[in-house]
């Protein structure tokens, strides 16, 4: 496999074809990977990220804040106002005056009180089978912000948008924001509307400091990475041939699984003592639940692959940089003498240690965040990759959006109690994503309804979760459950 050229700077430019002033650039990396998969899988992975909350606020008060703070960050963030053109180029058109302003504010900011009868997790499922963008006005929005009232005081706040655009990390890191904003009852500056294009994010390669200096040769070590994974011969364990779809997509497939408080402590400190990480121990699980549920044929050679594995660039990025900004690390674990042990526990701990190797050696490589702009997603006629689930471990949710927040006098005034998070599934790929918030971990798996069985049971998935947990509590000392 050849090693294309070193990527380059993609720099926002005025749009010389828009009636109005107007900037572009081309979507690159993981922007274009996410947007590109959205469009080739019917709305595939579009993204829904907020939180469940309860508020001291009076409800008109609430629904006053949110939707200012929901404008303030189009001027901090404009890129969820931009628009997505047949040659996959961000449009960003600034804000012409105060009518145009308040005619976006009044389709991508949402306001929903259902009182009792809301249900979170049906509310975040429902966004899921939503196809973006939503077309209001003549405006295509890639991005929409729902505050959602249940029984007072519980509400949730809800962005639905486009991968393109939303990541867990960065989404997590506005949410910050946005609460911040939420918590003060006077006046903020008032942004200089027409001038926040200025704010707009930079490429990926621009974001991380420029081309790679080493590419022709770390460059090339990647792309050698690649080419031997699609070499190898060997299966991939998966949990079976995929379902022949029988009907469009319908309601997803959700299961989420919380350990409890001491569960998770003993989780971190297990990973310590192995010197690992809690992602390293819950794609280990991952990898062997798969395994247990579809045995290899011991008579040949399996794989675990998990050429997906995200490697965000949030770490080197502003508060403000939103925009989808990941890498792939192209990790590709033998599995035959691994599940030959006899012992489950040491399947685990050599499994952790294979994972915490290729994981190393990618995340050492200076060029790895440039890979996926390197590759020019689906530039080619697409492949369907061997592996169908993947795992993106969030982590620790107050790292980046601390749970309680306090008014100007000291009060506090909003308590910030789950995490929801949603994709649309319209394929056959099955997701497994995690994270903790206090003090709890969660695993959540989401999947096509098609994995459904003839009575509409999705005992295949519950089996998938449940094998997942028990190898996860293979290395868990005797805890209280």
């Amino acid at each position: 496999m050849a090693t294309p050229p070193a990527p380059e700077h993609h720099l926002w430019l005025p749009d010389t074809n828009a009636s109005l002033p107007a900037y572009t650039r081309p979507l690159v990396g993981s922007e274009l990977f996410t947007y590109k998969f959205s469009k080739l899988a019917a709305g595939g992975y579009d993204v829904s990220i907020g939180v469940k909350f309860h508020s001291t606020l009076a409800k008109s008060d609430l629904q006053t804040r949110t939707r200012g703070a929901f404008e303030r960050l189009r001027f901090h963030c404009p890129l969820i106002a931009a628009s997505i053109d047949d040659k996959a180029a961000w449009v960003y058109t600034p804000v012409q005056d105060d009518s145009d302003r308040e005619a976006w504010l009044q389709g991508a900011f949402v306001f929903e009180d259902r009182g009792p009868d809301l249900d979170f997790e049906d509310f975040i499922s429902s966004l899921t089978q939503l196809r973006l963008p939503y077309e209001v006005d003549g405006r295509s929005l890639f991005f929409r912000c729902y505050l959602v009232a249940g029984s007072e005081p519980d509400y949730a706040l809800i962005f639905h948008g486009s991968h393109a655009i939303m990541d867990a990390w960065p989404t997590l890191n506005v949410l910050s924001l946005v609460f911040g904003w939420m918590s003060v009852d006077s006046p903020l500056e008032k942004p200089v509307w027409g001038t926040e294009w200025n704010n707009l994010p930079p490429d990926p390669v621009t974001a991380t400091g420029g081309p790679c200096a080493t590419w022709d040769t770390d460059g090339a070590k990647l792309y050698e990475a690649i080419a031997a994974n699609r070499s190898r011969q060997a299966i991939c364990l998966t949990l079976g041939d995929d379902p022949v779809p029988t009907k469009p997509p319908g309601k997803p497939i959700r299961i989420i699984h919380r350990f409890t408080e001491s569960e998770s402590r003993a989780i971190v400190a297990v990973t310590k003592a192995n010197e690992c990480t809690v992602s390293h121990l819950l794609e280990a699980a991952h990898c062997l639940a798969l395994a247990a549920c579809n045995p290899p044929d011991p008579a040949g050679e399996a794989d675990f692959g998990a050429e997906m594995t995200i490697a965000s660039l949030e770490p080197r990025l502003s508060k403000t940089h939103f925009v989808s900004a990941f890498a792939h690390l192209p990790v590709r674990i033998r599995m035959t003498d691994i599940l030959k042990n006899n012992s489950k526990v040491q399947q685990m701990q050599l499994t952790m240690q294979a994972l915490k190797e290729q994981y190393k050696q990618y995340m050492d490589n200076p060029c790895i965040y440039h890979l996926l702009v390197a590759q020019k997603p689906f530039a080619t006629p697409y492949t369907r990759p061997q592996f169908r689930s993947m795992l993106t471990n969030i982590g620790v949710t107050e790292k980046r959006l601390r749970t309680t927040w306090k008014g100007q006098g000291g009060e506090p005034i909003f308590e910030i109690d789950e995490l929801l998070l949603g994709n649309r599934m319209t394929t056959a790929m099955t997701s497994l994503h995690s994270w903790s918030i206090k003090d709890a971990l969660y695993l959540q798996l989401q999947t096509s309804d098609m994995w459904n069985d003839a009575d509409g049971n999705d005992a295949i998935m519950q089996k998938f979760v449940a094998e997942i947990v028990r190898h996860v509590r293979l290395l868990l000392p005797d805890v209280s459950k």
